[in-house]
């Protein structure tokens, strides 16, 4: 671009040169103000060229700054993309910690319901190969916690600790055929076992074959475990059989919480009077 303009400054001034030059030595110039005839084409020639010159000029000059604009433009459009782009994640961070925030108050509400000690905790990690049975929780020993301390959510009973370490537990939920907790049908007062099978559903064991128990009933935590305190629900019967053969009838419970979506929890400290304690230890 550079060569360009100084290729038309040389072709400018050649033409001014040869024009001042032919007017200088014109005799009439001094005492003569207008052209004569033959001069006019060279005038005209040198308004010409210096016009289109300069609008040659004007043009490249301009293109070169719109240039200059556009790639300053660029530039700062990309640097705002990545400001917005790291404010989004920013935001999304903020309504997930707000999110949080406002699912353990909730929940802490819950837990004064039942007058229980209680800590809160947050899901971190699931099993891939045992999804809906257990998962880890972000407090451990270190923050008072203990083995076989109940777990709930919102919805109701979770599930409950079996392993821990300083920082971290393990929570095996109710869904999982190892897990037991103490059951009551709340319409009756009926009470037995809630366990899972092989599949995760939850089913009540113990529960006589002239026992009232109907789908739809409500089933609650009893407290005999000493896990949980009673009344915190545990899922709604869905199907009551009675088995030939047998003293027991089978049923069949839908959990009152979605096992695989629970995000944040409430670990229950229940106190156990120490001479129950060493009594059950004892047996």
């Amino acid at each position: 671009m550079d060569r360009l303009l100084a290729l038309s400054r040389k072709v400018l001034a050649f033409f001014i040169i040869i024009v001042g030059l032919f007017i200088f030595l014109s005799p009439e110039t001094k005492n003569q103000p207008d052209y004569y005839f033959f001069e006019k084409p060279f005038a005209y020639i040198i308004f010409i060229t210096q016009s289109g010159v300069s609008h040659v000029f004007n043009t490249i000059s301009n293109l070169y700054e719109n240039y200059i604009d556009l790639v300053g433009a660029q530039q700062e459009n990309k640097m705002l993309r990545q400001q917005i782009g790291k404010l989004n994640t920013k935001i999304a961070l903020l309504d997930e910690e707000l999110a949080t925030y406002r699912k353990i108050e909730s929940l802490k509400e819950i837990g004064k319901l039942f007058h229980v000690n209680y800590i809160p905790a947050r899901v971190i990690a699931r099993d891939p190969t045992n999804w809906d049975r257990s998962f880890i929780i972000n407090k451990g020993r270190s923050d008072g916690l203990r083995a076989n301390m109940g777990v709930i959510s919102s919805g109701g009973a979770v599930g409950r600790i079996i392993k821990l370490t300083g920082h971290y537990s393990k929570i095996l939920l109710i869904s999982d055929r190892n897990s037991s907790v103490g059951a009551m049908v709340k319409r009756t007062g009926i009470e037995g076992i809630i366990t899972g099978d092989s599949k995760g559903n939850l089913i009540i064991k113990y529960v006589r074959i002239d026992a009232d128990v109907q789908a739809g009933d409500l089933v609650v935590t009893s407290g005999t475990d000493m896990v949980f305190p009673p009344g915190i629900p545990i899922g709604k019967v869905i199907q009551v059989k009675d088995e030939e053969d047998s003293l027991f009838k089978s049923i069949w419970v839908v959990p009152s919480v979605e096992l695989s979506n629970v995000r944040e929890v409430l670990v229950l400290r229940l106190p156990i009077p120490r001479e129950l304690k060493k009594l059950l230890q004892e047996e």
